[in-house]
């Protein structure tokens, strides 16, 4: 399962609020497609910058955001 957060940077790239975005998605495709789908919405009339950490937006009044995908762990296994 892999979970789609953003999070609102200060301008020294830390950051200052962050929140998980449902659902979670089964395919990491799926997530990733809806983070840049996000990632352009927030940056419409902004910009867009794809790095390492993720996909980075800066918004029309000059908020950068960080939207990245991370992956959830796995259901425990009980050894019996």
């Amino acid at each position: 399962m892999f979970q789609i957060v953003c999070s609102e940077l200060d301008p020294e790239g830390k950051v200052v609020a962050q929140w998980a975005v449902q659902p979670p998605y089964e395919l990491e495709e799926d997530a990733l497609a809806i983070a840049e789908f996000d990632a352009l919405r927030l940056s419409e009339d902004g910009h867009l910058d794809a790095s390492g950490d993720g996909l980075h937006a800066t918004d029309p009044r000059g908020r950068t955001f960080r939207i990245e995908v991370n992956e959830l762990p796995g259901p425990l296994e009980i050894a019996a």
